[in-house]
């Protein structure tokens, strides 16, 4: 089930963590905002569309790929970037030369986070233009440079080193523009000081005059989806890291891999609520084991906060397991069926051959029998 918000935005809500847990887990969408459209309620997630400007900064944030945008998706970009070399990027208020060859349109510039600048490196892009910096400050959203920077600073120089070379364009009169390359004291990528003093004052392209003028009404209401709840996705994101991880271009806040104590279970409530299908239950004969692919994992701890047993934590990656989207059993143990039910039960220690439910619902009836 989706559900539109804004001209360009939706959201499926039945992928989002806050649908999965009783309580409130997840704020990234929230806190990310830079309108602060987005509010959760007891009842679900409240959106304003009226403060809404499409900047898309939900969807790169959202763990499980809840939000999704019509005119930005990070495996579309790469594709359509792949073996251009020198690429002219506009976002959507850049307001200049967006029909220049090899030029393309993003929401914003925020979007270009670390692993998709390495996934453009990969794709054979060894250049950015990037039109519209210089009105940051006059956007509606006013966060495309600081996330920009933030990423760009944030890298580990490993990692920075499969970034494409990045020029700031800023318009310098009408049908012209001049280029501001980085300051190349510093990384090839120009990290901590690349983006300077954003110019003030630069001419603010009315919105209304853009692709996808916000026409929804304000203050619209998305309830919990309650069909196919617990259904299992994988982002983009997550999978443009597996990919670059089998190229050898990884950073470790990208993977994650869990372990699990011996006071697991098996009870199935992880692998039911895991929103990606990283954790599942196999059953084979008079086995039951808890299986979990690290490549899948997006790091959202759910699985931790829900499991009753506590069993569960995260732990050192193996690179090569994640390289080869490999599966490990994190616990494993025999497992009988109910002679009254049917149902397959983990270790049988009664004697009955009674699976748990059953065993309690006969030590009621023997209760009222000895009355």
């Amino acid at each position: 089930m989706q559900t539109e918000l804004t001209q360009h935005l939706s959201i499926q809500p039945q992928r989002c963590l806050n649908s999965r847990s009783a309580d409130e887990f997840c704020r990234r969408c929230v806190d990310i905002c830079p309108e602060k459209a987005i509010a959760i309620a007891a009842d679900g997630l409240r959106f304003d569309a009226s403060q809404c400007h499409e900047c898309a900064l939900c969807v790169i944030h959202c763990p499980t790929g809840a939000y999704r945008h019509t005119a930005f998706s990070p495996g579309e970009l790469l594709a359509s970037l792949a073996g251009i070399e020198c690429v002219n990027l506009h976002c959507q208020f850049s307001g200049s030369g967006q029909s220049q060859e090899n030029s393309f349109l993003i929401p914003c510039h925020g979007l270009l986070t670390d692993r998709l600048m390495a996934g453009m490196q990969a794709a054979g892009v060894n250049s950015l233009h990037l039109y519209g910096l210089d009105r940051c400050e006059t956007c509606p959203s006013r966060v495309g440079a600081r996330h920009l920077a933030a990423s760009m600073e944030n890298a580990a120089p490993a990692l920075a080193a499969h970034f494409p070379r990045i020029e700031k364009i800023s318009a310098a009169g009408a049908g012209e523009s001049a280029v501001q390359k980085p300051d190349t004291s510093e990384s090839a990528v120009g990290r901590r000081g690349f983006l300077g003093q954003m110019a003030k004052g630069a001419a603010y392209v009315a919105i209304s005059t853009l692709p996808g003028t916000l026409q929804a009404d304000d203050g619209r209401h998305v309830a919990p989806g309650q069909q196919g709840l617990m259904e299992k996705h994988l982002p983009d994101w997550q999978q443009l890291a597996a990919d670059l991880h089998a190229k050898g271009i990884s950073e470790s806040s990208w993977l994650y891999q869990l372990e699990a104590h011996d006071t697991c279970d098996a009870c199935n409530i992880c692998s039911h609520a895991c929103p990606t299908g990283s954790l599942c239950i196999e059953e084979s004969g008079q086995v039951r084991s808890l299986l979990h692919k690290p490549a899948a994992c997006v790091g959202c701890g759910l699985c931790i906060s829900l499991c009753p047993q506590q069993a569960l934590q995260f732990c050192q990656s193996d690179p090569e397991l994640i390289r080869n989207n490999g599966t490990i059993t994190l616990i494993e143990y025999g497992q009988g069926f109910c002679d009254a039910c049917g149902a397959a039960f983990v270790d049988p220690e009664s004697g009955t051959n009674l699976c748990p439910s059953c065993e309690k619902e006969r030590a009621i009836q023997d209760q009222w029998l000895n009355m």
